[in-house]
């Protein structure tokens, strides 16, 4: 769910011009330029939290391969996102909708594998 954060932390930028005019408290305008900082904080604790369940868990490398990949993905995002330009915002989130389906991948094949 962090990383779920993480993509509506973006997409909330895309009409943020809409929400001042409108007078909606966004995080978006809360955050505005500390958002990417905030968002690969909680990709980052996404990351060590889904470490530690697969090691609970007792997953094999498939898993956290998978996890791995999906928190990189994330984070490319972040680097590459504009937080002002809302096309580029949709990209980031568009770009991002596989991250749970390639952990559940991950997680399925590194406990039945």
């Amino acid at each position: 769910s962090s990383g779920i954060n993480a993509e509506y932390g973006v997409y909330g930028h895309q009409d943020k011009l809409d929400d001042k005019i409108v007078g909606v408290r966004s995080t978006a305008l809360k955050f505005e330029d500390r958002t990417k900082e905030l968002c690969g904080k909680v990709t980052a604790g996404m990351g060590i939290s889904l470490c530690v369940a697969g090691v609970s868990a007792g997953m094999g490398p498939s898993y956290f391969l998978a996890s791995f990949m999906g928190c990189s993905m994330i984070m490319k995002g972040l680097s590459h996102v504009d937080l002002d330009n809302p096309q580029s915002c949709w990209e980031f989130f568009v770009m991002n909708k596989n991250i749970g389906l390639l952990i559940l991948i991950g997680i399925i094949i590194g406990k039945f594998a």
